[in-house]
């Protein structure tokens, strides 16, 4: 069956990589963006295709990944760091997008300047930033690029957990609207830990609860993306916390599928 599975997505694979280059060669042709998302799409149905008999598989690669554009940005804490160094850059699938990914970064010193984007000892120098978010803050850097991005993949909660409420989202979440108006801003939902070390229950909840109450308020352009959804026990590391690399190619292949091509 496993050989099946591959056999189609081969198939379809070289339908992308036959195909989307002579589109694009012609970079004056009208019908190069088009042929060349007709390739993907063709990939991505047949993944869909093969989960549905093994939901275990994954591929990511430097040839058959989709890479991400300059109107992208990610904006996290340890999880989202890991994401772009062990998958994204190694893969080449960051692409042109922009990012800033601190570990320990928490939604409670969103704005606060003892928090700025840069290597610290109590981030232990684990940070990911575009040259342009240096030295600012989360919000000083949404403000700094507002209207740059159409599209934003926004996940935190995990840091001070038990200190999460609905209110502390909607600060964080309006600024963001307010900055991205004409983007479409990917709330993400943290994984599940081993003994209770981050309190998901209570994160899920506040972001629920600032998500009702941001669209009550007209912030439509906020969009829930259920990421806890994909992630299982098998998908953390030994602390319990963080994603294995299984966990990580999890997380890239649904976003593509329920963000980019989702259909």
């Amino acid at each position: 069956m496993r050989k099946t599975l591959f056999t189609l997505i081969l198939i379809c694979s070289l339908i992308s990589a036959l195909f989307v280059p002579a589109l694009a060669a012609d970079e004056s042709s009208e019908v190069a963006p088009a042929g060349e998302r007709v390739a993907w799409e063709a990939y991505y149905y047949a993944i869909k295709i093969a989960r549905k008999a093994d939901p275990e598989l994954y591929l990511v690669s430097a040839t058959g990944g989709y890479k991400f554009d300059k109107g992208t940005l990610f904006m996290g804490d340890s999880l989202t760091y890991h994401l772009i160094k062990r998958i994204l850059e190694p893969e080449g699938l960051i692409g042109d997008a922009s990012y800033m990914a601190m570990a320990g970064m928490a939604l409670t010193v969103f704005s606060n300047p003892a928090f700025r984007l840069r290597e610290a000892s109590w981030n232990n120098n684990s940070v990911r930033i575009s040259e342009e978010f240096k030295g600012l803050t989360f919000a000083e850097a949404a403000e700094k690029s507002a209207g740059k991005f159409d599209r934003i993949y926004f996940l935190l909660g995990s840091n001070l957990s038990r200190k999460m409420t609905p209110e502390l989202y909607v600060e964080a979440l309006t600024l963001l609207s307010k900055s991205y108006p004409d983007a479409t801003i990917y709330v993400q939902t943290p994984p599940g830990t081993r003994d209770n070390a981050v309190a998901v229950q209570q994160v899920l909840d506040s972001i629920n609860k600032a998500m009702e109450d941001l669209h009550a308020a007209g912030h439509n352009n906020l969009v829930l993306l259920n990421t806890n959804e994909i992630w299982q026990s098998r998908y953390t590391t030994s602390d319990g916390v963080h994603l294995s690399n299984r966990g990580l190619k999890a997380w890239y292949e649904f976003i593509i599928e329920q963000t980019v091509f989702p259909n």
